[in-house]
């Protein structure tokens, strides 16, 4: 569904995500000492999975903004799993471990984009803004 939003709109909508990540990760941080890697680690994925949804039957420019606004709050998975694999991972193997999670992160960026540009094709139906 084309949300007819323009260059201006959609930049600063998607740039929402990384704005609203800026303010919450200390406190994600946080939680994640309190409460443990693993539980926001899960609560992280239930987040992105429900904004992704959002996003997914995003019928107006309020739903997509929602959709980055609750990705940007729960966007811990990173910097919450480098602390998970700090905690568990001895100090010699730890650089190593934290190597190989950043560049199976660094893939996902690469691939997901392709793959999901080969999903939707070139019918113009699936552009969502």
């Amino acid at each position: 569904m084309f949300l007819g939003a323009g260059p201006l709109v959609v930049t600063l909508y998607m740039s929402t995500f990384s704005f609203v990540q800026f303010f919450a990760s200390p406190y994600i941080g946080r939680l994640s000492d309190k409460f443990g890697r693993k539980p926001m680690l899960i609560t992280s994925c239930i987040a992105d999975l429900f904004s992704h949804s959002i996003m997914a039957i995003a019928s107006s420019l309020n739903l997509v903004l929602l959709s980055r606004v609750i990705a940007g709050l729960f966007s811990c998975n990173i910097s919450v799993g480098t602390a998970y694999i700090s905690d568990i991972t001895s100090s010699k193997d730890r650089t190593k471990y934290i190597g190989y999670y950043n560049a199976a992160f660094s893939l996902g960026f690469v691939i997901g984009p392709i793959v999901g540009g080969l999903l939707a094709g070139s019918d113009p139906s699936n552009q969502i803004i």
